[in-house]
């Protein structure tokens, strides 16, 4: 045999034994971009926005320089309101108390996706 025909023979021995790359279906990436989008709920875990209307109302991504008196400014306006209330050390939320379910479900309604500063806010019911 000649040095091109053994070269040649190796490189079809080789091409053999290589492993075929397997390129996953359609399906496949689109299940894998779905559930990189949207992580997964843990069972018994309602998501936020199915929370169940209540009295207090839980805003979060509130811009920092943003006190008790300016939410409670947009906050007060609406029907049955009662009180803000603050977390210490904890930046960006807050609570808002109504006197019933309906001032809160009024509230959330209005003010859902409300922009202050740069991004809007998140309202929801708080968990019981």
């Amino acid at each position: 045999m000649t040095h091109t025909r053994i070269q040649e023979r190796k490189q079809a021995i080789e091409a053999a034994n290589a492993k075929p790359v397997k390129r996953p279906a359609a399906d496949e990436l689109a299940e894998r971009a779905a559930k990189a989008a949207k992580p997964a709920a843990q069972p018994g875990v309602v998501p936020d926005e199915y929370l169940p209307p209540n009295r207090i109302l839980f805003l979060r991504e509130l811009p920092e320089d943003y006190g008790k008196d300016m939410i409670a400014t947009i906050f007060s306006r609406f029907p049955g309101y009662k009180e803000v209330r603050t977390v210490p050390g904890r930046i960006g939320i807050a609570f808002v108390e109504y006197e019933d379910e309906d001032g809160a479900i009024t509230a959330k309604e209005a003010t859902t996706g409300m922009t202050l500063g740069e991004k809007a806010i998140r309202v929801t019911f708080q968990r019981q």
